[in-house]
Formats: structure tokens, sequence, C-alpha cells
């Protein structure tokens, strides 16, 4: 059974506009996408555990490094978990998908981190401190009023190297929206103050493309001075939102472009 979501990307799949991407379709065989679909600790997410992450009270977060901390975690999530984020991960990410955005865009970079270890992000400086880091999250937003979106235009921390963003819409979801826009940047736009998490208004930027908010569905990003994205504002949502978070960082203190 293989579950490293990268076995089902193509190279060939790359684009560039407005930014360095994949995005990829029914990504998982069924038979795999199944048990992930059906064994999504959904319930456990919405407990009160101090083990998850309450953002902002509609969006919760379970990590990675609390999976051992909780029990009912299905054994696919641990797998798919540590597949999706180890440095065969990373490497294959940085030097085979991304490698020519990378070297373009950042020419040295490559070569500058090559010999760092990679390790899953702790939180914790003494432990992620010089290295490369990694993090998996899950996560729910839960329902909240017609027209709310949980993300506006933002750029991403400059720390972070790549993102990849994975939807698992459920069966009786008939929302509208929630979909992620990608845009491109006007050049006014970096002469602009950003606001709280690197937020920019709209009318700054140009609207490219829309990946809709699909079940199996993903976004792998390169982060870059020009990578703007937002959620969709989302109507009619009668049930969570669910999608998985797969980021690769330098190490910290680090940043590939200043705002």
């Amino acid at each position: 059974m293989e579950l490293c979501l990268l076995s089902y990307l193509n190279r060939a799949q790359l684009k560039t506009d407005p930014f360095p991407h994949f995005i990829v379709e029914n990504v998982l065989p069924e038979t795999i996408y199944s048990r992930l679909d059906s064994s999504f600790p959904e319930s456990l997410m919405l407990s009160d555990s101090p083990d998850i992450v309450n953002d902002r009270g509609h969006t919760k977060r379970l990590l990675q490094r609390s999976f051992d901390k909780l029990e009912g975690i299905d054994d696919i999530w641990h797998s798919f978990s540590k597949v999706n984020t180890g440095i065969d991960f990373f490497n294959a990410v940085v030097n085979f998908f991304l490698a020519s955005s990378i070297d373009s865009l950042y020419p040295s970079l490559r070569k500058q981190i090559v010999n760092l270890d990679v390790v899953h992000r702790t939180g914790k400086d003494v432990h992620d401190s010089g290295k490369l880091l990694t993090d998996f999250q899950l996560v729910l937003n839960k329902p909240v009023n017609d027209s709310f979106t949980s993300r506006s235009a933002h750029l991403d921390n400059p720390q972070q190297l790549f993102a990849l963003l994975y939807y698992m819409r459920k069966p009786d979801d008939f929302s509208v929206g929630g979909g992620l826009s990608l845009y491109s940047p006007t050049d006014s736009v970096f002469g602009q103050q950003h606001g709280r998490n690197r937020s920019i208004d709209e009318k700054f930027l140009r609207p490219r493309c829309i990946l809709p908010y699909s079940s199996n569905t993903l976004i792998l990003f390169l982060n870059t001075r020009a990578s703007y994205h937002s959620v969709q504002p989302i109507y009619r949502q009668n049930v969570v939102r669910r999608s998985v978070n797969i980021i690769g960082e330098l190490p910290p203190g680090s940043r590939l472009f200043k705002i």
C-alpha cells in the first residue's frame, strides 16, 4: 500500500503561473482514500482535549507530534503522517519536484541546505535549531456563517520552503466555495504594509486560478514572495471542512524573502 502522496505526482505536472505549484485530483487510489476518509479522527478533534489546537474558535488542528498522546487514531494515520514528512519526502520535494523552480528563484539554496538534518518540528529550539523541519497537521474548519473565509489573501511564513494542502471533502458536504484562490501580485503590492500573518488586501492582487475544495485533491507549491493565496468564502456549510497540511521549513530564524 503506497501512502506517499508524491508517488502519484509527475514532474511534468509542474505549473509556474502564478507561482510554482502542482495540482492533482484523485491523488490516492480509492482503497487508500476510503480508509483515510472513514478513519479521519473528527470526533477526537472536536473534543476538548488539550492536545487539539483551537485556532480562533472555528479551526481545530491535530499536530503529528500529538498523535502518540491520544488514543483512537487509526494506524493508517500514523503511517500516512510519517511517510509524508520524512527525510525522503522532503528531499523528493526539494531535489526533484521543485528543484528547477528553487534553483531559478533561490539559486544557491539547495547547496546551502544539502548537509542539514531533516526532522519533525517540535517547537522546541533545542531540538529544531539548525535543522530542516517538516510538519503534518490534520485540520477541521467548523461551520460559521455564509461568506466566511478561514484565511484571507496572504503570504506564508518566509521560513517555509514548501507547502502541501490535501483536501478530504466529506461525501455529505453540500457547501459552495471553500477552495483555494491563487493570485499574482501587482507591482504596487511590494510597497504595501501587510497585516497580521502577512495578509494583504485583494485589490493589490490579480486572481489567477481556483483549486476547488474537492475530496482526494492536493496542491503542492513553492513559497515565494509572489505566492499569494486565500481560502474562498464558503456558503451553506453544513459539515466540517477537512484538510491535511504538510510543510517543509528552513531552520528557525531563516527566511526566503522580506515583506
